[in-house]
């Protein structure tokens, strides 16, 4: 039987025959009628001829032996291969022959014998020889080789001898009736290698992110594995197909990679495998939002509100964390890192923020907070209630006018405005005068001359006082101050724990004492009522030593 015009193409196409997988075809030949012939006992053929009749042109595995038998008996059907000069025997497959005739054996997959181009089919009989012949008559010529009583195993090497039948023709034309059928074997299998999995972005070099497992049912099949493609593309990891290990090799970035894998046996038959990996990046965690707290409405100063309890467990991450918007939209709110060994973070309040703040129109302000790693952010809120300011209250001035001496130099002290604020706020004073003002109000609400006073007297002045706490503006209150040439009398009481009687300078004749009046700069005069005890009345600025008279 001459090769297929489909093997002929099959063969030039496949330059390197073990590239090529076989499809499932035989090799060989029954020849039909066998010739009445005896070929020896004990005997092995290798059956090499020119025509590759019996030669495997692909690579795969034999699944199938098929024979007519002339005797009963053991026939090993055998595959050989040239190497270095000799034949190697790759496989073989013991046929029980129990009746003769055609014989088809089905091979288990565990006996299938690999095969790759260029084998050469042959038998081994122990007995009689089992296959029916029959001798080719012209054509090309068949090199049968044989060897007698061969005890050659699988994987050992053995020379062989020209078959020559019949003694007289020096070449030998016999064809013997056996057949393999050949195919392409099965392709590797992933099946117990995983198809996901996920590490974290702070993994250190040489992490196993894989173990890969191949298996091939087809006995004694080699399979090598190779990383096809990583999508997206990434240098931070690396396949060892010895150890069939994906391992991190550099720093990770975070997000989705695709890994495809490629099996391939050793006659072509390939299979993928498809890994999705996760680079998980553990965003920053805030432990203490959402939260919130009160401040007054009329706040001035800078000052903090709250510290942001945060972690990231990703031991390369950096947090920072921000004010993403207000809502009002207010500019005087702000983080700031508040400590430098950890990632600690404070909301603060600005100076100055009284006058962007309004109970009236907005009492409360949600502070949209994140914080990031640079990957992933992460917000909660955290609520500024505010607290009303009430305004400064200016206590009762006078109905009637306070009388000015027209004498008073400039920064006399004329009259000091008392004002109350709910939340202690600071206050600022201010004055109004009709006409020219001679006088000032002071940062303690002491209005005070400004100025000489000379050439006004018997002028009245209305003047209107305003005080401001930051947030609210108080006035006008009005009192009136009036310029005379009367300098105006000043009655103060003071205890008797404020006069100090003199040790020394008692006159013992007169029974007088001489007495200091603490704390009082200007005296005039006084009466004593005992030791002990003072009486002050009317007095001038004067500052002196008073002789008391104490009577019986």
């Amino acid at each position: 039987m001459k090769p297929s015009l489909i093997n002929l193409l099959f063969w030039m196409l496949c330059i390197n025959y073990i590239d090529c997988q076989c499809t499932t075809n035989t090799v060989g030949k029954i020849p039909k009628p066998p010739d009445d012939t005896d070929h020896g006992t004990n005997r092995t053929f290798l059956l090499y001829n020119d025509q590759q009749t019996y030669e495997i042109n692909c690579c795969g595995y034999i699944s199938q032996w098929e024979t007519d038998a002339r005797y009963t008996g053991d026939l090993y059907a055998q595959i050989w291969r040239s190497v270095g000069g000799n034949w190697s025997l790759i496989g073989e497959n013991n046929l029980t022959i129990s009746a003769t005739g055609s014989k088809i054996f089905a091979i288990t997959l565990s006996e299938q014998i690999a095969v790759e181009a260029n084998d050469v089919v042959g038998f081994k009989s122990p007995g009689l020889t089992v296959p029916n012949s029959k001798k080719k008559n012209g054509g090309n010529s068949f090199s049968v080789l044989y060897k007698d009583g061969s005890m050659a195993s699988i994987g050992d090497t053995e020379s062989f001898s020209n078959y020559v039948e019949d003694m007289v023709t020096d070449v030998d034309k016999t064809e013997f009736a056996i057949m393999p059928t050949v195919g392409p074997g099965s392709s590797p299998s992933f099946s117990t290698t995983p198809t996901t999995n996920t590490i974290t972005d702070d993994s250190p070099i040489g992490t196993l992110v894989l173990s890969v497992n191949v298996t091939d049912v087809d006995p004694g099949d080699s399979v090598v594995v190779s990383l096809s493609t990583i999508v997206p593309s990434s240098s931070a990891f690396s396949f060892n197909a010895t150890s069939m290990e994906l391992q991190t090799t550099s720093a990770l970035t975070f997000g989705a990679f695709q890994f495809t894998f490629t099996a391939t046996d050793h006659c072509g038959n390939t299979a993928t495998h498809t890994l999705d990996l996760t680079v998980h990046n553990p965003p920053p965690v805030i432990h203490n939002l959402p939260a919130g707290s009160s401040i007054n409405e009329n706040s001035k100063t800078e000052s903090q509100l709250y510290t942001i309890n945060v972690t990231d467990d990703s031991a390369n991450d950096a947090i920072t964390c921000y004010i993403q918007k207000t809502t009002p939209q207010i500019a005087d709110f702000y983080i700031r890192r508040t400590s430098l060994d950890t990632y600690e973070y404070s909301i603060y309040l600005g100076s100055n923020a009284n006058s962007h703040l309004d109970y009236d129109t907005a009492p409360s302000i949600d502070l949209n907070t994140c914080c990031t790693d640079a990957k992933v952010s992460v917000c909660s809120n955290y609520t500024v209630t505010l607290i009303k300011n009430h305004p400064p209250v200016i206590s009762s001035l006078p109905a009637t006018a306070v009388d000015v001496y027209i004498g008073s130099v400039e920064g006399t002290p004329v009259y000091t405005v008392a004002t109350t604020d709910p939340e202690s706020d600071s206050m600022t004073y201010e004055i109004t005068c009709n006409n020219s003002c001679p006088f000032r109000v002071s940062e303690n609400g002491e209005i005070l001359v400004n100025g000489s006073l000379s050439g006004l007297n018997g002028t009245d002045y209305n003047v209107s006082i305003f005080v401001f706490d930051g947030k609210n503006n108080v006035g006008p209150e009005n009192i009136t101050l009036s310029i005379s040439g009367t300098e105006p009398a000043t009655t103060t009481t003071t205890t008797a724990a404020s006069v100090q009687a003199a040790t020394d300078g008692v006159d013992s004749n007169t029974l007088s004492a001489i007495y200091t009046v603490a704390g009082i700069s200007a005296v005039t005069c006084c009466s004593v009522i005992g030791v002990g005890l003072l009486a002050l009345k009317i007095y001038r600025n004067v500052n002196r030593q008073i002789k008391p008279s104490i009577g019986d």
